[in-house]
């Protein structure tokens, strides 16, 4: 590789150590559904950023991977899900940041809240799902997600539709059936495949729908079934109608040579698995890695 050298010079840091590559991959926390008794939209995935070659980013797309400096600190923000049924978005954005990054290539946005009756859903990583009656679902951002689905028009059935998910569009409403949550996609940064960023399903009379895979809750319905939460640490989009359910809270993941991030260390709630030659590090709650 072109970093990694062990001689001192210029631009080494520790023990001679030079800036080297590191894979990353940083998921936001999930939107929650909405509270509408009959057909509130799900929420959105968080935003899916990698730059894993091996994987997928949100919305298909790849970012660059990222140079990091030995000694120099790196602090890990991992989003928290929405738990709020204001208008407003409460997800929270998952960062990479420190350094000479560019922070904004390294932000995944929260995800969208889904919407009630008649209402839009909000815009985020992924978006939320429209409500019933023509609600249409918010728009998802480019790279990281995609937008969540529409709601029905007629005023006679009432299901709302599924928030948008890392790999597909939520599900559309049709007649009583309400619409399922876009998928996640699956990479396998980890050394093996694991699925994020599901949208949150929705419900109605014609029962529930499925959150899509990678960490989305099922929807509820009016009778006395409540929606289900985000997948913890998937950025799921959270069920919508009944009781809604809240996002699931990101992830963040770092994967480099093992010999050339010798010197590594590490704050918050991490795990640390090995992938032949990589080590690849996990993020469940915010920290800092010192390269």
């Amino acid at each position: 590789m072109a970093f990694g050298y062990q001689i001192l010079g210029f631009g080494a840091g520790a023990g001679g150590r030079g800036p080297y590559a590191v894979e990353w991959l940083v998921v936001a926390g999930g939107g929650n559904g909405n509270t509408q008794i009959h057909g509130g939209g799900g929420g959105g995935a968080g935003g899916l950023r990698s730059s894993y070659s091996g994987g997928s980013g949100g919305g298909g797309s790849l970012m660059p991977t990222i140079e990091l400096t030995p000694e120099e600190t790196y602090t890990m923000q991992v989003g928290a899900g929405g738990t709020s049924n204001t208008g407003a978005n409460t997800s929270e954005d998952g960062i990479i940041s420190g350094g000479s990054l560019v922070t904004a290539d390294q932000t995944s946005a929260g995800g969208g809240r889904g919407a009630n009756q008649g209402n839009n859903g909000n815009s985020g990583g992924s978006g939320g799902g429209g409500g019933y009656q023509n609600g249409i679902g918010g728009a998802g951002t480019s790279q990281q997600g995609y937008g969540g689905g529409r709601g029905n028009g007629d005023p006679g059935a009432n299901p709302g539709s599924g928030g948008g998910g890392a790999g597909a569009v939520g599900g559309q409403a049709s007649g009583n059936t309400p619409g399922s949550g876009g998928n996640g996609l699956a990479g396998n940064i980890t050394g093996s495949s694991v699925t994020l960023g599901g949208g949150g399903g929705s419900g109605g009379h014609g029962g529930r729908a499925g959150g899509g895979s990678g960490g989305g809750g099922t929807g509820g319905n009016d009778g006395g079934n409540n929606a289900q939460n985000g997948q913890a640490n998937t950025g799921g989009g959270g069920g919508g109608t009944g009781a809604p359910g809240n996002g699931g809270s990101g992830i963040v993941k770092l994967r480099f040579n093992t010999a050339e991030g010798e010197g590594h260390s590490t704050t918050g709630t991490t795990s640390t698995g090995i992938d032949g030659d990589y080590t690849v590090i996990t993020w469940t709650g915010d920290g800092t890695f010192v390269a």
